[in-house]
């Protein structure tokens, strides 16, 4: 095992990429994260909290914010799926 302990900023900087192989995975504890640029994610994404998009989420091709629900009828019906 490697330890590095310190007291104040610990910055890692390169000219190429960095990788991280750890068989038994990755743990990051702090009050919050930052990730500036993309985020590619080549698997399942769990969140115990909440998710917030300030511009817009898409699945499956569909837009939240400007989908639109066919059939919709007033009163107490519900609609039908996303169009």
């Amino acid at each position: 095992a490697v330890t590095i302990a310190s007291s104040g900023t610990v910055e890692v900087t390169a000219s190429g990429g960095v990788t991280v192989n750890a068989e038994d995975g990755v743990t990051v504890n702090a009050d919050t994260t930052t990730i500036n640029g993309d985020l590619q994610v080549n698997g399942d994404i769990r969140a115990t909290g909440t998710a917030t998009i300030d511009t817009d989420v898409i699945g499956g091709g569909v837009s939240l914010k400007t989908h639109l629900h066919p059939g919709v009828e007033s009163g107490s019906s519900v609609t039908g799926p996303p169009a």
